[in-house]
């Protein structure tokens, strides 16, 4: 005989999103906007994620991420804008 035991507790604090440290959100910003080299949305996620943290506190590796996010941003941002250009 197979018992079937389901002892599922419910905890408010588990099943809530975990909040991210602005240092996560940095690093996550970095990875986005490397990737988003190739996968666009990414780019747009990267984006939102500057927006969030751009008036926070960032550890020294943190903020290096941060200026590297923003420099991908920025020359993603000039070869969209000449593509568009020359495309329309």
């Amino acid at each position: 005989m197979i018992e079937n035991q389901t002892n599922v507790s419910i905890d408010s604090d588990a099943t809530s999103a975990q909040e991210l440290t602005a240092d996560q959100k940095a690093d996550r910003a970095w990875r986005a906007a490397v990737l988003g080299i190739v996968v666009f949305p990414l780019l747009l996620y990267a984006i939102f994620l500057v927006v969030e943290i751009c008036k926070e506190d960032l550890s020294p590796s943190a903020t290096r991420k941060f200026h590297g996010t923003l420099l991908i941003l920025g020359f993603a941002s000039l070869v969209f804008l000449i593509l568009f250009r020359f495309i329309g």
